[in-house]
């Protein structure tokens, strides 16, 4: 007899029956859903190997640009180049209109020509 007296183990805890049984139907539902994906998991196989054949109609046309507005790929130097543009149109000399007599001179130079006739014309 144990130190305890009358005190057993419980022997309806655990059902070893129930244990396998649980066991062969996780088992059975396993192999079904493998039984039942298999066919369709071909399907897909003979699907996908057609679609690799030939690649699709855009795949060849590189030097097609895409349509507009397209991004730039490099700002800063298209910024650089306007400002060169820019700086060349403010600081140079050119006709704007040869029959008018109209000239075109750099922007310091306007500047101090119109602070002349400013002060000029105050007097």
């Amino acid at each position: 007899m144990s130190a305890h007296g009358s005190v057993r183990h419980e022997g309806r805890d655990v059902h070893p029956a129930s244990i396998r049984r649980a066991g062969v139907l996780l088992l059975a539902v396993t192999i079904g859903a493998m039984l039942i994906l298999l066919p369709f998991l071909a399907v897909l196989e003979r699907g996908s190997a057609g679609a690799d054949a030939e690649p699709g109609p855009l795949a060849f046309e590189s030097d097609r640009l895409p349509p507009e507005p397209r991004l730039q790929p490099q700002p800063t130097l298209d910024l650089e180049t306007l400002r060169a543009e820019e700086d060349a149109v403010l600081q140079g000399h050119a006709w704007v209109d040869r029959e008018a007599g109209v000239v075109r001179i750099p922007i310091e130079r306007a500047m101090t020509l119109l602070v002349e006739r400013e002060a000029g014309s105050e007097r």
